[in-house]
């Protein structure tokens, strides 16, 4: 009992300190259903996503599946710019950062922008992620999307790039153009302490951005481009090390919420050729559950309302029974 016990509180002991410190990461809560993230300064506006809000005069959108019927412009899957589902959940933004139109001569760039649950402590590193997909109406693809960490609220009044250089940055030369699959913009960063806020977005002006042109776009303000963005992530990244492991090169997943009081998501970040299954088990090795998941899903909603609060170890396993991804999990009721 004593090393159940043990065993026990390291794994609390592990979870506590890997905390995500971005709050609302996948913008799955919102306070109302509406497209429109606002700027943090129009008093008596609240925003549509929960904690997230817009840094400039512009106007980047909330995409949710809650939307379908009001507003199907800004739904999930569908909505005006293309079809993509979420990475996670149910919902996803959208920024615009190359729009051209006769309203918009100089260009107009739209961002986002959250406080962390936490400031950054001073020369500790920081592990940052977050997913983008190229939407169907962009007709240019770019390569340098990146996120933003500052002490204070930045806000902006104009609908241009925000003149900042991002400390994490999808590498250059590497064109964000998939518009089929979630693609993967990560970094280390090493804090000067005190960081409380982030903002994601394009911060090259229009003459600085390097550009490839992508057929297909079909949005009434060509040129554009549109990327949607899911999973946002920022953690301490001793504490990143180990909690998931992948088995197969190329195979992305992921789990939320965690915490989790009666189901979980799993998405794929690319597709899922295979059948799959999902197993948990309690602290000392006991498989308490175990669901099969079909092939070719973006993302599963595994019901969990049955299954005890506590600790335990979630497993994912391909027809092969290789372990495709590993990673603690915690039920509170």
């Amino acid at each position: 009992m004593k090393i159940i016990y043990l065993v026990i509180l390291l794994l609390l002991s592990n979870y506590s300190f890997s905390q995500n410190l971005v709050p609302n990461p996948s913008f799955e809560i919102y306070d109302t259903c509406q497209r429109e993230i606002v700027c943090p300064y129009l008093v008596g506006l609240d925003t549509s996503v929960t904690f997230w809000f817009n840094p400039t005069t512009a106007s980047p959108d909330y995409d949710n599946i809650c939307d379908s019927n009001s507003n199907p412009s800004y739904s999930v899957p569908q909505n005006m710019f293309g079809y993509q589902f979420a990475r996670t959940g149910s919902a996803y933004v959208d920024i615009g950062v190359i729009i051209k139109c006769p309203s918009t001569p100089t260009g107009y760039k739209e961002y986002i922008e959250v406080k962390l649950n936490d400031p950054l402590r001073k020369n500790n590193k920081y592990c940052v992620r977050f997913y983008v997909s190229l939407a169907d109406s962009s007709s240019y693809a770019l390569d340098n999307i990146g996120l933003y960490f500052s002490d204070t609220l930045i806000s902006n009044n104009s609908d241009t790039n925000l003149s900042f250089i991002p400390q994490i940055q999808n590498p250059i030369g590497n064109f964000l153009s998939n518009k089929k699959n979630w693609v993967l913009i990560s970094g280390e960063y090493e804090a000067h302490g005190g960081e409380y806020y982030i903002t994601i977005g394009d911060f090259s002006s229009d003459t600085n951005a390097d550009t490839i042109n992508i057929p297909g776009g079909s949005h009434i303000l060509q040129p554009e481009t549109v990327y949607y963005i899911d999973d946002v992530s920022v953690m301490l990244c001793s504490d990143t090390a180990g909690i998931n492991e992948v088995a197969e090169k190329g195979i992305e997943m992921n789990i939320f919420p965690n915490p989790t009081s009666e189901n979980v998501t799993v998405s794929f970040g690319n597709i899922n050729n295979e059948k799959c299954t999902f197993e948990l088990y309690d602290v000392i090795g006991n498989r308490i559950f175990s669901k099969e998941i079909a092939e070719n899903l973006y993302s599963v909603i595994i019901p969990l309302d049955n299954v005890a609060k506590g600790v335990y170890i979630c497993r994912i396993l391909n027809s092969n029974n290789i372990k495709l991804y590993n990673s603690k999990l915690v039920i509170v009721k």
